[in-house]
């Protein structure tokens, strides 16, 4: 796939210090149980996940290298005279650090996936408190995505109301367009504490090509739990959370 951006190296330089290096890590403080053994993020992918992703690839391998080239975002989803402020500063100003990573692939979704889990699983190595357990990390299927929004208790009166930036039709029939996306721990939670499960970003499952949840670009009138959002490939409005199994 064609890259479109890189990154300098005074960003590179800004994320030597990786999250999953801090004192105390923990690889399940931000998931929630979605089955034994089971965990999903409780927010989505952000810029600030991302970054630090790509700036371990290019310390890894170099700003030269497959791994590194193969981890950018295409910001050319950003397309039109509207949004050309945003394609030259959403990934990279530390403003939209905790917004939704966009331009993704399912590939580079995935490759994110396996990376985590090789990190998740290196740092705890070394950890003092050592156990058997590996862990792994993937994408959420779509039945496993459709079962857990279903039974978030309350969930049915949060969709109803303006809280997850879709795209909010008026009782006239006027739309409420939303600039962008908002930062991935925006509007209400669900009682088991996800954010935007609706809304935000429409986020990809396991299977290619389908994604749910709806996004700031979607209908709140059009969305239903049971609805796919098709895609083929990266897009403003669509992005990802993670898995986390532990075998």
């Amino acid at each position: 796939m064609k890259k479109y951006f890189l990154l300098g190296s005074i960003l590179l330089a800004a994320f030597t210090f990786f999250s999953f290096a801090k004192k105390g890590f923990d690889p399940l403080a931000i998931t929630g149980v979605i089955a034994e053994d089971t965990f999903l993020d409780v927010a989505e992918v952000s810029n600030l996940n991302w970054r630090e992703y790509m700036s371990w690839n290019a310390q890894q391998f170099g700003k030269e290298s497959k791994e590194y080239l193969a981890s950018q975002p295409d910001v050319t989803v950003w397309e039109g005279k509207k949004f050309e402020p945003v394609k030259a500063h959403y990934l990279t100003n530390v403003a939209y650090n905790d917004y939704p990573v966009v331009g993704i692939s399912h590939q580079q979704a995935m490759d994110y996936c396996s990376w985590r889990a090789d990190r998740i699983n290196e740092i705890m190595g070394r950890s003092k408190k050592k156990t058997n357990v590996t862990y792994s990390c993937r994408l959420p299927t779509k039945a496993e995505w459709e079962k857990l929004v279903s039974s978030e208790v309350g969930f049915d009166e949060i969709k109803r109301r303006d809280l997850n930036n879709l795209q909010f039709v008026n009782n006239d029939g006027t739309i409420k367009e939303n600039d962008i996306t908002s930062p991935v721990k925006s509007f209400t939670p669900t009682l088991n504490v996800y954010y935007n499960l609706v809304g935000n970003v429409a986020e990809m499952v396991a299977e290619k090509g389908i994604a749910k949840g709806a996004s700031w670009q979607h209908l709140n009138t059009e969305f239903s739990i049971e609805k796919d959002y098709k895609y083929t490939g990266p897009t403003k409005w669509l992005g990802f959370r993670c898995v986390i199994e532990l075998k």
